[in-house]
């Protein structure tokens, strides 16, 4: 069952596709990881394949649940963190959903 089978929620209790809940919790292990030390920077971050990579699959993915206006951008926010700029929308539907986020652990 996709995520897409499941009944319409209320106006306030939007979830994520699976997707896009799955890089975001990646993305917060990243953070993690610059914070510790273990990577130097949102920059150096950027350029590593596996990051490259992760973006690569959860974009395949929100396009395999039936996404058809996809768009996933990384930036160096201030604090040295790594931020996320997302878009993706069904056509069929009329939905939309876009917004921009530091995923990091408080």
């Amino acid at each position: 069952m996709s995520d897409r089978d499941l009944p319409r929620r209320e106006y306030g209790q939007f979830q994520h596709l699976a997707p896009m809940r799955d890089l975001l919790e990646e993305l917060t292990h990243v953070n993690d990881r610059i914070m510790t030390g273990d990577i130097t920077s949102a920059k150096a971050a950027m350029r590593t394949k596996w990051v490259k990579d992760m973006m690569d699959t959860a974009e395949r993915r929100l396009r395999d649940e039936g996404a058809d206006s996809v768009s996933l951008e990384l930036y160096a926010a201030a604090g040295g963190w790594l931020g996320l700029t997302w878009a993706y929308g069904f056509s069929a539907d009329g939905f939309s959903f876009s917004g921009s986020q530091v995923p990091r652990r408080r």
